[in-house]
C-alpha cells in the first residue's frame, strides 16, 4: 500500500492499523492529513510494517488468508 504524503513530517506520521482497514493521520506546516482507508481483504495487522521517505508512506502488510478466485473467461 502506498500513500503519497507531500510535505508531511515522518515524526508527524500516525498509522493505526487493522485487520480490514487503516487509519493515517499526518500533518505538513501549513495542512494537516486525516483519513481512514478499508481494505478488499483480511490482513495480518500484527505484522504491518511501513516506511516513509521523501514523503511517500510504504505499508507492507500480509493477507490473512489467500486470496483465491474463479478464473473467468473473458469474451
Amino acid at each position: 500500500i502506498r500513500v503519497d504524503l507531500v510535505g508531511a513530517l515522518k515524526e508527524s506520521v500516525d498509522l493505526d492499523m487493522g485487520e480490514k482497514g487503516f487509519c493515517l493521520k499526518a500533518e505538513a506546516e501549513d495542512f494537516r492529513y486525516e483519513n481512514c482507508f478499508m481494505l478488499a481483504h483480511t490482513v495480518k495487522s500484527k505484522e504491518a510494517k511501513a516506511k516513509f521517505t521523501s514523503g511517500l508512506l510504504k505499508i507492507m502488510v500480509p493477507f490473512k488468508d489467500a486470496v483465491h478466485g474463479n478464473k473467468v473467461t473473458v469474451e
